[in-house]
């Protein structure tokens, strides 16, 4: 496990890196990764949201968010973004039984 003196750093660090260069799609779901590691769930949604804002099509933004639903017992709200992952990967074996698992 992470401690949490290194997941502070690590969200320091992706922050210091957004202030520098902003609309870093991978470098914000990194941050948000780690801000919900961190357990700042809602700055964490809050971060994928807004790059699934500016990036649409951005995979793992899309993913991160699904998957972040599902930790917190929100299936509902994490089935639209793994329908969304499946039409931007239609061959993803992982979103397709995800998705069959979800449906049951």
């Amino acid at each position: 496990a992470i401690s949490a003196q290194n997941m502070d750093a690590a969200i320091e660090n992706f922050s210091t890196s957004l202030k520098l260069k902003p609309h870093q799609p991978d470098v914000q779901v990194n941050l948000a990764d780690a801000l919900i590691n961190a357990e700042n769930y809602d700055e964490g949604i809050q971060l994928l949201v807004a790059t699934i804002k500016d990036f649409p099509e951005h995979l793992n933004a899309i993913l991160s968010l699904g998957y972040l639903y599902l930790e917190v017992g929100n299936p509902k709200e994490a089935k639209p973004y793994f329908e969304r992952a499946q039409q931007l990967d239609p061959n993803n074996e992982q979103i397709k039984n995800l998705l069959s698992a979800m449906s049951v």
